[in-house]
C-alpha cells in the first residue's frame, strides 16, 4: 500500500510539471520526461548538477555556463570504451571496484546493486543490451521497453541551455557509451531542466528539432 501511495505523488507531481509549464507557456510547454532525439555524436563533455527528478522544470540562473567534465575522464565511460571496444573484462576495467566502493559508501543499492553478485549480473545484462542494440542500430523509447514509463522517464538525460543546444546531464551513461562507440546518430533521451532563454526555441520546435 505504502508502494502504491508513493508512485501516485510521483504521477501527480510529473503531471503537474507538464500542467504548470503549459499554463505558463502555452500547448508546446516541456513536460515531465518529455522525449527528445540527440546526436550523441555531438557531445563530448557532460554537466551532472540536476537529477532526473527535475525534468522538464524551466531553471534560471548560469548553470548552463559552468565548466563541463570530458566524458573520457568518466569512469563509467572510461569502463565502456576498454570493454566493448578493446574486449577488457569487465573485472580489469575497475567498474566492479568502483560499483562495490559507491554500495558500500552509500549503503543500500545502488543501480539496483547490493553485492558483487549484483554488480555482476548487471554488467552481464549491458552486454545483452550492447549486442540487440549493435544488431539493431536503434535505441527503443522507455515507452517501447515499458508501456508503464512515464514519457520518456528513465532515458539519458539532457538539459537545454539558454542557446537552445542540448547539455548531456550525464544520466544514463552506459547506453550514451553504448552509442558513441556504435556511432549512432539520432537516439531518445528524456528532456532535463531548460533555461528559460531557451523556451522560445522549445515551443517553436518542441524538443525535436533543437
Amino acid at each position: 500500500m505504502e508502494n502504491k501511495l508513493i508512485e501516485i505523488k510521483k504521477y501527480i507531481y510529473r503531471s503537474a510539471v507538464g500542467f504548470e509549464n503549459k499554463i505558463k507557456y502555452g500547448k508546446n510547454g516541456p513536460e515531465f520526461g518529455e522525449l527528445i532525439y540527440i546526436n550523441p555524436q555531438e557531445h563530448d563533455t557532460y554537466l551532472s548538477f540536476k537529477h532526473r527528478s527535475f525534468s522538464g522544470r524551466i531553471l534560471e540562473g548560469d548553470w548552463d555556463l559552468q565548466a563541463q567534465q570530458g566524458i573520457e575522464k568518466n569512469i563509467i565511460y572510461q569502463a565502456c570504451i576498454e570493454h566493448w571496444e578493446y574486449d577488457v573484462p569487465w573485472e580489469e576495467t575497475g567498474i566492479y571496484d568502483f560499483m562495490i566502493n559507491k554500495i558500500e559508501k552509500f549503503g543500500g543499492f545502488v543501480d539496483g546493486c547490493g553485492n558483487l553478485k549484483d554488480v555482476i549480473i548487471r554488467y552481464e545484462k549491458l552486454d545483452n543490451l550492447f549486442q540487440v542494440i549493435k544488431s539493431s542500430r536503434t535505441f527503443k523509447t522507455q515507452k517501447e521497453l515499458n508501456p508503464k514509463s512515464f514519457n520518456e522517464n528513465g532515458g539519458l538525460l539532457f538539459h537545454i541551455g539558454r542557446d537552445g543546444k542540448p547539455i548531456f546531464g550525464g544520466g544514463g551513461m552506459h547506453r550514451f557509451s553504448m552509442a558513441k562507440i556504435l556511432k549512432l546518430r539520432n537516439i531518445p533521451a528524456q528532456i532535463g531542466v531548460i533555461h528559460p532563454d531557451a523556451i522560445e526555441v522549445w515551443k517553436k520546435h518542441k524538443g525535436l528539432g533543437i
